[in-house]
Order: structure tokens, then sequence, then C-alpha cells
């Protein structure tokens, strides 16, 4: 409600409320409304009952609700403060990327950059946490670019994990030809591996739900069995996807080939919604039996 941390420490002193780590933590979580309020009962918390130990999900939880709030200047103080007691993490990093990528003028890169100021290795989890939080605030073109920065300024190089993050932002924004060309740079960079299911799930769920469905379905079969020769394939996402759009197209031949292939060969278990899905396109065509 606008408390000054005078009213706060009024307040709790007044009641003469005693605190532990896990009741501070506690509290945090429910004030991400109340940011000032948040950081006066740390404060207090921290100088009256824990003798200034706070844990360091404490803090990380007083710079999410700083970050969350676009109160960037003391979210930085607090990392400052963090830093000097050695309390600094990826998760303190994560939580930065996440609260700049949402905001207008945020620059999320630039504390990637910044991050060896604070001890913090600039490496490909750190990077992959930058692309994270890039990707969910639907600034794809923005994890593009910090990949070719953090490369070339950075000596930071992506991994497969990095590409199964920027082709689930491509299969977010529905948008197939980055999609491809992210596609065509993971496979430059990193080859092909067959435990990187998701980014070849996003890559060919993206592809298959595309517009228009007459040309979408056969692009996605054709990577499907240029995957295949590399003994790569994606998951059950696409699975699903695609018997929705042999559904859509009412191809019942490619679907049985899917089926026999995900559920024959490879093990896949169906729900109920692909069963249903099969079922409709049959009966659609009049395969009653």
């Amino acid at each position: 409600r606008g408390e000054s941390a005078l009213d706060v420490d009024a307040a709790l002193n007044h009641e003469d409320i005693s605190v532990t780590t896990d009741d501070v933590e506690q509290v945090l979580r429910y004030s991400y409304a109340h940011p000032r309020a948040a950081v006066a009962f740390f404060r207090w918390a921290g100088h009256r009952h824990l003798g200034h130990e706070h844990s360091p999900y404490s803090w990380n939880l007083i710079v999410d609700i700083l970050g969350k709030n676009r109160l960037f200047e003391p979210m930085w103080e607090t990392v400052s403060s963090m830093h000097s007691q050695r309390l600094l993490s990826l998760a303190t990093f994560a939580s930065v990327f996440s609260s700049l990528a949402a905001s207008p003028n945020g620059n999320p890169l630039k504390a990637f950059m910044d991050m060896s100021r604070y001890g913090m290795a600039r490496d490909t989890p750190a990077l992959n946490s930058l692309l994270s939080a890039l990707c969910r605030a639907n600034r794809l073109d923005d994890a593009r670019a910090a990949i070719v920065v953090a490369r070339a300024e950075a000596g930071t190089r992506p991994d497969a994990d990095s590409y199964a993050i920027l082709l689930e932002g491509c299969e977010a924004a529905a948008d197939p030809q980055v999609a491809r060309e992210v596609f065509d740079e993971m496979v430059r960079a990193v080859g092909f591996d067959p435990d990187n299911v998701p980014a070849y799930d996003s890559f060919l769920t993206t592809l298959v739900s595309s517009d228009p469905p007459s040309t979408a379905l056969p692009e996605a079969m054709k990577y499907l069995t240029f995957l295949s020769e590399y003994r790569c394939s994606p998951g059950e996402k696409f699975f699903r996807a695609a018997l929705a759009a042999h559904l859509e197209a009412r191809k019942l031949h490619g679907a049985i080939l899917l089926w026999n292939e995900f559920v024959g060969h490879r093990g896949l278990v169906p729900d109920m919604e692909m069963y249903n899905t099969m079922i409709m396109l049959q009966g659609s065509l009049g395969h009653a039996d």
C-alpha cells in the first residue's frame, strides 16, 4: 500500500514479531504486489532477527520482486550486495534476464555481457537462460541476435539446447520461415543429435501447423524422413499435430503410415485425443469398419 520503510519497521516492532528464514521466504513469495514493503520487511528481518544472514533464495526473491516491478536501479543494487557476499548464482541472473526481457526498454543482452563484472561466467548455460527469457517475452529476433553477439564478444558457443530454445520460440511465434533458418543454423553448428528431441519436436510441429496445410504437411513429412536418416526424431507433440493436419487434409493413408511408425514401431502410447483424431478421420472418409 506504499508503506515507507519506517512504517513497516514500526508496525513490525509494535507487534513484537519474531521471524525465521523460512518466514522471510514465505512472506516474500506473497509480496510481489508490494515491492517497497517487501524490501523494508527483508531489511527489518535481517537487522532484527537474522543477523543480516539471509538465505540466497530470499535474496533472489528480492531481485525478482524488484525486477518484475521494473524497479531496475534497486534491483541492480541488490545484485551488487549479493556479489559482495558471494551469493550470486545463475538463478539470480535468470531472474534479471526475465525481468529485463519483459520490459519494453529492457536490455537483457547487456546484462549477460556484464555478468563478468560480478564474477559470473558468460557460459553456455547462462546464454541459454538469456535465450529462454527472450523467447518467453516473444523477442525471437533479439534471441537470435544474442547468439551472434555472445559468440563474437564473449566467446560463448551455443549448444543443442540453445537451438531447442530458439525453435520453441519459433513454434510459439508460428513462424516456419525463421524455424527453417534456425534449423539450418543448428545443423551447421552442432550437427544431428538423436537426444535433441525437443528441437526436432518444435521444428516439425511449427512446419506441420503452418498454412497452407496442402504444402505444410508434405514439407513436414519430408523433414521427418530426412531426420530419420540421421536416427533423429521428433516426439509426441509433433505426432499429435501431424495427426490433426492429416485430419484437416483428409489424408488417411499418410495418417496410417504415421500411426504405424510412431505407435507400432517406436512404441508411443496414444491418448484419447490421438485415438479420436484417427476415428474422426476414418469415419469422415467412410471407413466405418
